[in-house]
């Protein structure tokens, strides 16, 4: 089957008008699916939807500040794009009609600073991507229970037709917005939705999401972190009941030496693990499994840090001192 791409540059423009159109159609059945609504530190006030245990934004991130009150860099030029290695954000096509409809596209360097959602709010892992596929029903048919329902051709979405088995069921309400690539071409509007983890892969990638105007699955795997994807953030979980408190079955502490981080766990599961200094940056961004993994921290100076570990519906964070 042939595939769509969106378009580059500015050529969108001419639909514009039915894109504002459209996104009244869109936010007033987000209203109807969930009442809850977050603020980020631009003001912007996104709804949320609940989905088994997670609480989601049902709708793109598109901040220009961190939750600190700093400001992320709007990169327009291509050249300084595919340059980047500061975080950055932009509209498609450099184009500030989208902000509303399908967020910003931001850089990884952006997700990793760990700043990036509103308080209480963070950026999804890895993790927290494969529980909500996996509530919905698993990789092969999630997405379209994910995607809004309707077509670009007809009016009523941002997907080009047929926009498989999209059913919006979950309340996601997921669009085509493309991405920006790390040469800093605009593509794959109304075709593809992109989505970044707060989680990293092998070195110079991290782990996204796809969802795709012809195939009713989602798709894992890495992108440059040069490149521009959305981003959806996940309300932090509230403390655990006494039963279930992931503290109890946690265990964290330095090696014989404090250059290796031991995280022991009673049961083997999969946990995103990432350490930030006392000013909130990530400084080491890992997935585990098993019982018992080591994590290196021989190249971080002596001082506080913030370890944060997350399993698939819980949080916890621990303080570690490294003499």
């Amino acid at each position: 089957m042939e595939t769509k791409t969106g378009f580059t540059g500015n050529s969108n423009l001419p639909l514009v008008k039915s894109i504002i159109a459209l996104t009244f159609v869109v936010g007033f059945c987000l209203v109807k699916l969930q009442g809850q609504t977050v603020t980020d530190m631009d003001g912007n006030v996104y709804q949320t939807v609940t989905i088994g245990k997670q609480v989601w934004m049902a709708e793109n991130l598109k901040t220009t500040r961190f939750r600190d009150g700093s400001g992320i860099q709007q990169v327009t030029d291509s050249s300084a794009w595919n340059g980047a290695s500061l975080p950055g954000y932009c509209w498609y096509s450099n184009t500030a009609i989208y902000k509303d409809i399908f967020g910003a596209l931001y850089n990884w360097y952006a997700v990793n600073t760990g700043k990036l959602a509103p308080e209480g709010w963070h950026v999804a892992t890895d993790a927290e991507w494969t529980t909500l596929t996996e509530f919905l029903g698993g990789a092969a048919s999630a997405g379209g229970k994910l995607k809004s329902v309707g077509t670009i051709e007809v009016g009523t979405s941002y997907w080009y037709t047929p926009n498989t088995n999209a059913t919006n069921t979950s309340g996601f309400s997921a669009l085509g917005g493309g991405a920006r690539e790390f040469d800093g071409q605009f593509n794959y509007m109304f075709s593809y939705g992109y989505w970044w983890t707060a989680t990293a892969g092998n070195p110079g990638y991290a782990l996204s999401r796809r969802l795709s105007y012809n195939y009713p699955g989602i798709d894992r795997g890495p992108w440059n972190i040069q490149n521009g994807l959305s981003v959806r953030c996940v309300k932090d979980p509230g403390p655990g009941t006494e039963e279930n408190r992931p503290g109890k079955m946690i265990k964290i502490h330095s090696g014989q030496s404090d250059d290796m981080l031991i995280i022991e766990s009673e049961m083997s599961q999969l946990l995103e693990v990432a350490v930030y200094d006392i000013t909130g940056n990530r400084l080491i961004a890992k997935t585990i499994t098993g019982t018992r993994s080591e994590i290196d921290m021989a190249a971080l100076s002596r001082g506080m840090y913030i370890i944060h570990l997350s399993g698939p519906d819980w949080q916890l964070q621990r303080k570690l001192i490294k003499n």
